[in-house]
């Protein structure tokens, strides 16, 4: 028995306070220790990421979500929110006059045209900016979607891409592609896209 009560009087001096912390823990048992775990930079910086892909993702859907006022709408496919920026950016230079709609894969696109095929109040693009390599369906999937579509296939297609790839090019060119843009690495350069939306947006409306 003193042994016992040696035993425990050592064990108290070296956990002071665990007692009371276990009972301060409902449904803890003897066994359980509770250390509170201090926020790491990386923690914090997913936790940011993830705030700011909900925003962006918030802020997408009430834009996709916009009722038609008569403009036509630009579906942009496109998963490098960089680019869609630039893009946005092109657009107000440009004086592009549309309505904005921006996916960042290939499924939600296919879903886009989808809706336009099953619901007639739902818009059908006027002109799609496509990137080709996209997460979950490539663009080259999205385009045959949209040649497939009995409302959308008639619809001007942008290649939107990194790639200059002559495999690419010709791909593109057979599945009924109307341009093809080559991402440039220059900002100046990039900013033509916008030229390009409204060069193809104003032959559109002549035809």
């Amino acid at each position: 028995m003193e042994f016992l009560s040696d035993f425990k009087a050592r064990r108290s001096k070296q956990t002071p306070g665990l007692d009371s912390l276990n009972a301060s823990l409902p449904g803890q048992n003897a066994s359980t220790t509770f250390a509170p775990r201090a926020l790491s930079q990386d923690d914090s910086r997913s936790k940011n990421e993830a705030s700011a892909s909900l925003q962006s993702s918030a802020a997408a859907a009430e834009r996709n979500a916009m009722p038609s006022d008569g403009r036509p709408h630009l579906l942009v496919v496109e998963d490098n929110r960089g680019d869609v920026l630039l893009v946005e950016e092109a657009i107000k230079l440009h004086n592009v006059d549309i309505q904005l709609h921006v996916v960042e894969d290939g499924e939600e696109a296919c879903a886009f045209i989808e809706r336009a095929e099953q619901d007639p109040t739902a818009p059908c693009p006027g002109l799609l900016l496509l990137d080709l390599n996209l997460p979950k369906k490539t663009g080259l999937e999205v385009l045959q979607k949209v040649r497939e579509s009995r409302r959308c296939r008639n619809i001007p297609v942008v290649i939107f891409t990194s790639s200059n790839s002559p495999q690419d090019r010709n791909e593109t060119s057979r599945l009924g592609a109307d341009r093809y843009f080559q991402k440039p690495t220059r900002y100046e350069q990039f900013l033509k896209i916008g030229q390009v939306l409204k060069e193809v947006l104003d032959q559109t409306r002549k035809n």
